[in-house]
Order: structure tokens, then sequence, then C-alpha cells
């Protein structure tokens, strides 16, 4: 008998031609309230989760939910939003709402293109998720730690693009983010295994990784204010490099959401520092082949 608890919401993943009948529907709606053009961007996403503490599963959560990002542009002013009921009053709703507040900035759509159509190769595998979770559990163990938590989630994206001008294009993505830490007395330890697929993640080094680190740590070390040399964990990079890249994003940028606006020309780090953005790279977790405006994803020299 199992002695953790499954709990379920809308199980089923939705099928290509479901969102682009739900886009098709709502780009009808934004051009007949007369906007010149729009971009559809249905998003379909499942997700498993499983909940871990205390050297057991806690919980294993399902979850499958449906939004839409658009854009529409009149007299050379746009507007973006999102809907998140997509019922026909939901629908209406935002619409109505959002349509108002059309502001002074020109959005370009691009002219329409036809991306091949591109499914994910595997589905979200529950069992093989449980024995991941186990086995990053006792490889941790195995090095020292006496307890351990965190979490397993498993996505399966579904993303629709469509446009007046006549873009369309379907992309799937699977990706799964195994966090888990360790514990020995006060101190602790962290592991992370992502991948998009089942088979490249890698539970036990993970665990090993956590368990390391928790039985490594013997005591708290006192400092004091001032400026050191920090060798940082890939985890703690990663963070630090994720808000950077969310702050050159145009678009935040421009309505003024990024520390970066205003600083074009001026030097804000090291030369050494060099970032691309990839959407093409295979193993990438959020890889896609077309971005939120209907372009071909590419390297990005950020």
């Amino acid at each position: 008998m199992e002695k953790f608890q499954r709990s379920y919401k809308i199980g089923e993943n939705m099928k290509d031609m479901e969102l682009f009948s739900i886009g098709e529907e709502i780009m009808k709606n934004i051009l007949n309230r007369g906007m010149d053009d729009c971009i559809i961007i249905p998003i379909h996403i499942r997700k498993t989760m499983i909940r871990f503490s205390n050297n057991d599963i806690d919980v294993i959560q399902n979850w499958s939910n449906t939004g839409i990002k658009f854009l529409a542009t009149k007299n050379e002013k746009s507007v973006i939003g999102h809907i998140g009921n997509i019922s026909k009053e939901g629908i209406d709703r935002i619409l109505e709402r959002t349509l108002k507040f059309l502001c002074e900035r020109s959005a370009i759509i691009p002219e329409g293109k036809k991306f091949q159509k591109r499914y994910s190769k595997e589905k979200l595998n529950e069992e093989k998720m449980v024995d991941y979770v186990y086995s990053a559990i006792n490889s941790s163990l195995k090095e020292g730690a006496e307890r351990c938590a965190g979490v397993f989630t498993g996505y399966l994206r579904s993303i629709c693009i469509l446009s007046s001008k006549g873009t369309e294009g379907y992309d799937e993505r699977i990706a799964y983010e195994l966090n888990i830490r360790a514990f020995k007395g006060e101190m602790s330890g962290q592991g992370i295994s992502c991948a998009n697929s089942i088979s490249k993640i890698n539970s036990e080094e993970a665990g090993r990784e956590a368990g390391i680190i928790a039985s490594s740590a013997k005591e708290f070390l006192k400092w004091n204010e001032g400026k050191y040399r920090l060798l940082i964990s890939p985890i703690v990079a990663a963070n630090l490099v994720e808000s950077l890249v969310s702050a050159a994003s145009a678009f935040n940028v421009d309505v003024g959401l990024s520390c970066l606006t205003g600083k074009i020309g001026e030097d804000i780090l090291s030369k050494k520092l060099t970032i691309i953005d990839d959407g093409l790279i295979e193993d990438g977790l959020n890889s896609r082949i077309f971005d939120d405006e209907g372009i071909d994803v590419r390297e990005i020299l950020l």
C-alpha cells in the first residue's frame, strides 16, 4: 500500500488541434473588436510534482493548465495580455478590459510563416520519477546525510503560435527538474539534476552531491563585511545568470522592469563575461523552434 498521497487536477494533455482552435477563436474575437493585427500564443502545461521529506515521499500532484498570451496592435499602438480563464465569459472579460489600454509602443508583427510541428518523443513518466526520488535519497544517505527533502517536477509543455498575418507553429517539449537537500545536524547540502528526458536525469549524482556537502560542513564560520573572491557553485551562478538574462529582455527594458533600463553604451559587467541565449540547444529545458513574435529561434549574443 502506498504511503504517500496522490491528487489530480484535469489530467490529460491537450492536443495540438485543440490549442489551434482556441487560438483561432481568440484571434477572431480580437480582430472583431477593431484591432489591426494580433499574435496569439496558446500554452498548455501538464505538470507532475513529487514532494518528499524525512527520506520518504509525501505527496504526488498532477496539474493540467491552459493559458493564452496575446499581442494586439492598432494604429501603431499595442497591448499585451494573458488569459487564464479560457471559458467564453473569461475570454470576453479579459479582452474587454485589456484592449482599452493600447499604449504608445509600436509592435511589428512579422509576415506569416508555417513552422514544422515538433512533438515530444516521450510523455511524463510518474513511475520512473518515483524510482529516481528514492535513488537520490539513498545515494545521499550513503554519503552520511541523516535526512533528505526536496521536489522532483516534470513538465510537458505544448505551445502554439498564430498570427493575423498567417503564422502557425506548434512545439511540444518535456523537462524534468530534481532538487534534493540533504541534512546532517544543522548543516545541509543541495543537489540538482535537470534534463529534457527522464533517462538523462542523474538522481544518484544529485543525491550524492547533496550528501557530501552536508556531511563535509563541520561548522559555521563568521565573516566580516568586505570584498571577497568567491567560488560560486553552478546552482548559485545559474540563479544569477537567470536574473541577468531576464533583465536583458527587450520588453522588460522597454517597460522599465529591468535594471538595465537606460544603460545603453555603459559598461555594466566585466568584459570577461559572455552570455549567449541559444534556444536551439537540443538538451535545453526551454528550447523552442519559434519565439513569441513568430520568428525562428537562433543564437543571440547578449
